[in-house]
């Protein structure tokens, strides 16, 4: 979080005591950041970084994310590969589809014939990290919020390990096994179902 009062800059110690005076947080991923941060363009380490970007959104006490764009397609070619910036397909979470639309006569390849807007897969992967976000969320409503962060834990360090004034890099930033994150989802939920949230 970047928040400039009576120009004076908070880092991540500072988040805890400005989120509890009323100051809100939100995330924001764009074409700034390379390996090992997470990022939604297609050159991700193992395509689970879209997902993992809402799990520290949640952990980090975020309550909006922003994405500058979904179709940021070159006219040309919108099915790409998209490499107007420096990470291939950055800014393009959905593909048109037939050529009929707003954006005709560009659209799907001419050989495929396919209503639009196409998701991506890595759209899939965001939303599936927004419906854990929920998941997560409902656990802190419920008195959970410490059992749900201890799980996240688990997959979740953080999403960089600099402050304004410096890195100190930890062993692991996140880690998107498939089978921890289900163990992860299962834990949280069996948690809320049994206490009664359904």
């Amino acid at each position: 979080m970047t928040q400039r009062t009576q120009e004076r800059t908070y880092g991540r110690a500072e988040w805890p005591s400005r989120l509890l005076s009323g100051s809100r947080m939100w995330f924001y991923e764009s074409i700034a950041q390379e390996a090992p941060y997470p990022g939604f363009a297609t050159n991700t380490l193992d395509a689970g970084e879209p997902r993992i970007m809402m799990w520290g959104s949640w952990y980090e006490g975020a309550s909006g994310f922003l994405y500058y764009s979904v179709t940021q397609w070159e006219r040309a070619n919108p099915w790409g590969p998209n490499i107007s910036f420096p990470k291939t397909g950055d800014g393009v979470l959905i593909y048109p589809g037939n050529h009929d639309g707003a954006w005709g006569p560009a659209g799907s390849p001419q050989t495929v014939a396919i209503d639009g807007p196409v998701p991506s897969l890595r759209l899939k992967t965001v939303r599936a990290g927004m419906q854990d976000w929920a998941l997560f969320q409902l656990a802190e409503t419920h008195g959970l919020g410490a059992q749900a962060r201890a799980e996240v834990s688990r997959a979740y360090n953080q999403l960089g390990g600099c402050e304004w004034s410096g890195c100190s890099p930890p062993a692991w930033y996140w880690k998107t096994d498939h089978a921890l994150l289900a163990d992860v989802r299962r834990n949280v939920a069996a948690a809320l179902m049994a206490a009664g949230v359904h």
